[in-house]
C-alpha cells in the first residue's frame, strides 16, 4: 500500500485513530489504588483487517506481480478489508470498535475521553480504555470481566488475553499491598526503556548524581564560539526517548527534559553534557516510576498547583511555567503535570504566576469533567495552590488590577471559574509547592522532597549519591583542621556579632570559623579601626593540608579634641 499517494479532499485528513490519553490512564491507576479494582489486558490481532473501507470511497489496488488473475492493464482489485499501511485503516478500525462497545455491548463512551468506555450493571462497573488495538479493562467484578472477555473472543478472530496485566503500553505495571503500612498501591515504571537509552550512550557503569541537572543551570543557545560535541550518539534521538519517559512516568525529570528540547536545532557540547548527566540520573533511578498509594484523605478529590520561574530563559527572557494535578489532599503520585516556556514575556513575577495558573486551569477543568463521568463528581471546588500573593490578589480581583490591564482576559477566565465554584486559589509556601520542580533545577534536599511527592516514591536514597559523599568528605577534611587567629594591637577580646568572644592568639575550629567567618572578620576590622593594629588569619583549604594567610593592618587614627 502507498498511503502517501492519498489525494487531497479524498480521506486526506481521516487517517486517525483515537487513543486513550496518558492523563486518563494515570487517573484510572490512581483510582484503582483506592477502589481495589484490578486490571486485565487484551490485544486484538490484525485489528485493521477487522474493518472495511467506506463504501462511498472505494479503494482499488493493482494485482500482485506474477499472481495476476486477469489482464493487469484492464483489471485491479477492490479492497474489502482495511490493510496495514492504508492511511484510513486506523479510522475504520476505531469505527468498528466503537460500534462493538456501544451498540453490541451497551457501554457508554465518555464525552471527555472518546477511548474510554464504562458500563454499570447492578451497581458494579467495568471501565475499558482503548489504545488502537490494546484494551485495558478495570473492574472489581470478575463476572463482568469474564463476560467482556467472552464477547471479545466471539467478535474478533484473534485476541490475546492477559488476565494478570503486567505491562501497559510498554510500561511495567505492579500492584499489591505494602508489607509495612498495609496500604494498597499501583505503580508503573519504564526500567527497560531507561536501560536501553543508557546502553546506547554507554552509561551502564556511570556514577550516581543527586539531581537531573546541576542546581542553577541556565543553558543558552549555541553561538559560533561554542564547541560542538563529538559523541557516538545523537542528541535528538536520545532526548526524544528521555522526553517520552518524562511525560509518562517520571515527573521529576520533566523540567530538565523540556529545558534541553529548546536546543534541539543546534546543540553544543554543553547541552550534550547536561543530557548525559540527565541520563546518568535516570539510570541510577531506573527502578523509580509513578506510584499511587491508598489511604490518603479525600482520595477522589482533585487538587492542583502551579508555579513559574520569572524570566529564567537566558535567550528570550520568557518565564518557565509549571503545573500539576493529583487526587487527594496531599500529593502522593501525580496524574498530570507539565513544564513549558511561556508564549510571551511576562513583565512581573505576578504575571508569570497568572500564566502558570491558566495552564493549570485547563487541566483542572478537563479532569473534573472526566472524573464526573466516571462517577466521582467534584461537588466542591478544586484547590489551586499558588505561592504568589500578587497573583492571588489579582485572581480574586481585589488588588493591583491597574498593573494587569494587558492580561485582564486571562484573569477574567480564572475569576469566572472561581465564581462558578470550579476552583478556589489558596496560598502555599514555595518550599511546599510541589510544582516548583517543574520550573527550575532544584538542589539536592529540595529536589528529593518534591520528587518524592510527585513520583509517590521515597527518593531519600539520592542523598547517598557520589556528589553528596564527596561533599561530606570535604566537610570532614575541613573539620579536622583549625584556623589560627593572631591579633596584635588590641589587647582585649573581640566580640563577634553572634556573641562569640575572641581573644588574641585564639585558635578557631573550622566549623566555628565557617559558621561565623563574616561576623568574626567584621568585628575584628571594626575594633582595629578604633585601636589600630594588625590581624593575621591562617585559613585551611578544604582540598589539602595547606593554609592561606591573610594579614590586615590598620594604623591608629588620631582623635580630635
Amino acid at each position: 500500500m502507498q498511503s502517501f499517494l492519498l489525494r487531497y479532499g479524498v480521506d486526506y485528513y481521516d487517517t486517525y485513530s483515537s487513543v486513550v490519553s496518558y492523563t486518563a490512564l494515570r487517573t484510572l491507576l490512581s483510582i484503582s489504588a483506592n477502589s481495589g479494582e484490578t486490571f486485565s489486558g487484551y490485544d486484538v490481532g490484525n485489528a485493521y483487517c477487522e474493518s472495511s473501507p467506506d463504501d462511498d470511497t472505494p479503494v482499488y489496488v493493482t494485482q500482485p506481480q506474477e499472481m495476476e488473475e486477469a489482464d493487469p492493464e484492464e483489471f485491479c482489485y477492490r479492497l474489502r478489508k482495511s490493510l496495514y499501511g492504508c492511511g484510513f485503516s486506523g479510522r475504520t478500525w476505531e469505527r468498528v470498535m466503537n460500534e462493538f462497545m456501544v451498540t453490541e455491548l451497551g457501554f457508554k463512551m465518555l464525552n471527555t475521553e472518546r477511548s474510554v468506555f464504562m458500563k454499570v450493571v447492578n451497581g458494579e462497573r467495568i471501565i475499558c480504555a482503548i489504545y488502537v488495538d490494546d484494551i485495558v479493562c478495570l473492574t472489581k467484578n470478575e463476572q463482568l470481566r469474564a463476560w467482556f472477555e467472552k464477547s471479545l473472543l466471539s467478535r474478533f478472530t484473534r485476541v490475546e488475553v492477559n488476565r494478570d496485566l503486567n505491562w501497559i503500553l510498554n510500561m511495567q505495571l505492579t500492584y499489591g499491598t505494602d508489607k509495612i503500612s498495609g496500604k494498597r498501591y499501583t505503580a508503573i515504571s519504564q526500567t527497560l526503556a531507561i536501560e536501553k537509552i543508557s546502553e546506547l550512550m554507554g552509561l551502564s557503569e556511570c556514577r550516581r548524581v543527586p539531581t537531573p541537572i546541576p542546581e542553577g543551570s541556565k543553558p543558552r543557545r549555541t553561538v559560533d564560539t561554542d564547541k560542538s560535541a563529538n559523541t557516538s550518539w545523537k542528541y535528538a534521538s536520545i532526548l526524544g526517548g528521555v522526553l517520552y519517559i518524562a511525560n509518562t512516568t517520571r515527573p521529576d525529570i520533566c523540567y530538565s527534559a523540556h529545558l534541553l528540547t529548546r536546543y534541539l536545532r543546534n546543540p553544543n557540547e554543553a547541552h550534550h553534557v547536561l543530557l548525559k548527566r540527565l541520563v546518568r540520573y535516570l539510570y541510577h533511578t531506573r527502578h523509580v516510576g509513578l506510584k499511587f498509594t491508598s489511604g490518603g484523605s479525600n482520595p477522589y478529590r482533585l487538587s492542583s498547583a502551579s508555579d513559574s520561574s520569572f524570566a529564567n530563559s537566558v535567550d528570550t527572557n520568557r518565564s518557565t511555567l509549571g503545573f500539576c494535578t493529583w487526587l487527594g489532599d496531599e500529593p502522593n503520585g501525580l496524574i498530570s503535570w507539565g513544564s513549558r516556556i511561556a508564549k510571551t514575556v511576562a513583565l512581573s513575577t505576578t504575571e508569570a504566576e497568572v500564566q502558570a495558573s491558566i495552564e493549570a486551569l485547563r487541566e483542572v477543568l478537563w479532569t473534573r469533567d472526566f472524573l464526573g463521568e466516571l462517577g466521582y463528581i467534584q461537588s466542591g471546588s478544586t484547590r489551586l495552590w499558588i505561592d504568589n500573593n500578587g497573583a492571588i490578589g489579582q485572581i480574586d480581583a481585589c488588588k493591583n488590577m491597574k498593573k494587569a490591564r494587558h492580561y485582564l482576559t486571562a484573569l477574567s477566565r480564572i475569576n469566572e471559574e472561581k465564581v462558578l465554584g470550579n476552583i478556589h486559589v489558596k496560598r502555599i509556601d514555595s518550599e511546599e509547592n510541589v510544582s516548583d520542580i517543574f520550573t527550575k533545577p532544584l538542589g539536592g534536599a529540595l529536589h528529593i522532597r518534591h520528587s518524592s511527592r510527585a513520583n509517590g516514591y521515597d527518593m531519600n536514597f539520592l542523598s547517598g549519591s557520589s556528589y553528596h559523599s564527596r561533599d561530606k568528605t570535604q566537610q570532614q577534611q575541613v573539620t579536622s583542621k583549625s584556623a589560627k587567629l593572631n591579633i596584635s594591637g588590641p589587647s582585649e577580646s573581640v566580640t563577634t556579632g553572634l556573641g562569640t568572644s575572641i581573644v588574641p592568639n585564639d585558635v578557631i575550629s573550622s566549623d566555628k570559623y565557617y559558621n561565623e567567618s563574616s561576623s568574626v572578620v567584621y568585628a575584628i576590622i571594626g575594633r582595629l579601626a578604633e585601636t589600630g593594629g594588625s590581624v593575621e588569619l591562617d585559613i585551611p583549604k578544604s582540598t589539602d593540608s595547606t593554609t592561606t594567610r591573610i594579614k590586615v593592618h590598620i594604623p591608629k587614627q588620631a582623635t580630635k579634641n
